[in-house]
């Protein structure tokens, strides 16, 4: 692995106030400004459904510096305890699509759903347009920050992961009992956004001996219709699945070329040369591996250029690997041709986990 011309321009670190700062995504704002909205943790950060809300903070001059961050949404203004995974996407009307998963009290995440908000001016105010999970299923949903992909028909496609149980109304005052174990779940939208259907196709894992199944999923658009969805696993591997229909329907299962810990790759393309790069943390926590709770052995993080469908990469670059720190959840944003402006949680001992900071940085390519 070679070093690459990394920037650190911000981080955003644990205090008094917010023990975590985390998973958010960028938007470029008709101004030319950049909006980062991202996760802020009030009622601890070792645990993804304690107390969060969301905060906004805005760059004028490309990346290079940053307001100080502010409030955009409490929790209570949803009913729920915790918002958190942020999505931001420019819609085809020209509004801006703000998606974030809500958490209801007393559950922890298990009724957790996705709300899609739009606001149509440039970030100022929202208005509820729907919730894009497959309420057809019963279970725990998860979608990560910065996920949903547009496709070149303008249909939009969001790779969820679902652990089955029961719902809340069938258990009453019981808490509710779910598997440890997920699989993907797609559902995708033909009207940018205003209503999303469930593929027909489970994405199952093809293997046994795990705790968690496929997790954590993202999608890319390799050419036309031609989709790869890829997801963390434990079997020291990312696995994927292919669609050649948008979405509706997929293959089953098989190993990447990315080895990995429990931790999730992001796939992205470049506007300026559409070039892919991929984003992930290559060493799996193999058998003699030490695996600490501060990083669960996200270290090192790393980027690379990939080939037209996905399925190899040229030389792996490193963007940071301190062997005690865990680096993951990117938000990308392509400033330039040759330049990637990136957020990514960043913590280490002194931030208690490795979700509690977020880095802003830019990566020459």
């Amino acid at each position: 692995m070679s070093e690459n011309n990394v920037r650190i321009i911000k981080t955003f670190t644990p205090d008094e106030n917010f023990a975590r700062h985390s998973e958010g995504d960028f938007i470029r704002l008709r101004d030319g400004s950049i909006m980062l909205v991202y996760s802020r943790y009030f009622g601890g950060s070792h645990k993804d459904d304690a107390d969060a809300a969301l905060a906004v903070c805005y760059s004028y001059d490309n990346g290079e510096s940053w307001t100080e961050p502010e409030a955009l949404f409490h929790p209570s203004e949803f009913g729920v305890t915790n918002i958190m995974s942020v999505t931001l996407m420019r819609m085809q009307n020209g509004d801006i699509g703000l998606v974030f998963s809500l958490a209801e009290p007393g559950f922890e995440r298990f009724n957790r759903r996705h709300i899609v908000l739009r606001s149509s001016d440039e970030g100022k105010t929202y208005h509820h347009c729907s919730f894009c999970d497959p309420q057809e299923y019963s279970g725990r949903f998860g979608l990560n920050n910065s996920r949903i992909e547009r496709l070149s028909s303008g249909r939009l496609v969001a790779v969820f992961h679902i652990h089955p149980g029961a719902k809340k109304e069938q258990v009453g005052e019981i808490r509710p009992r779910i598997s440890p174990r997920s699989f993907g779940i797609v559902t995708y939208s033909d009207d940018d956004g205003y209503t999303w259907k469930t593929s027909p196709d489970l994405i199952c894992p093809p293997f046994n001996c795990t705790n968690r199944g496929l997790q954590e999923g993202g999608v890319i658009e390799l050419s036309p219709n031609v989709l790869k969805a890829y997801f963390r696993t434990d079997r020291m591997y990312q696995y994927e699945a292919l669609s050649f229909d948008g979405g509706e329907h997929w293959t089953a299962a098989q190993p990447s070329c990315f080895t990995a810990p429990w931790s999730p790759l992001k796939i992205v393309r470049n506007p300026f040369t559409s070039k892919l790069y991929a984003i992930w943390n290559p060493i799996p926590l193999y058998n003699s591996r030490p695996f600490r709770h501060i990083d669960w052995g996200r270290t090192p993080y790393v980027y690379a250029e990939l080939n037209e469908d996905a399925s190899a990469f040229g030389e792996i670059k490193t963007i940071e690997g301190k062997p005690d720190h865990g680096y993951c959840y990117p938000a990308v944003l392509f400033t330039a041709e040759d330049e990637m402006l990136m957020a990514y949680c960043s913590g280490g001992p002194d931030d208690n986990i490795g979700l509690a900071k977020l880095t802003i940085a830019k990566i020459k390519l």
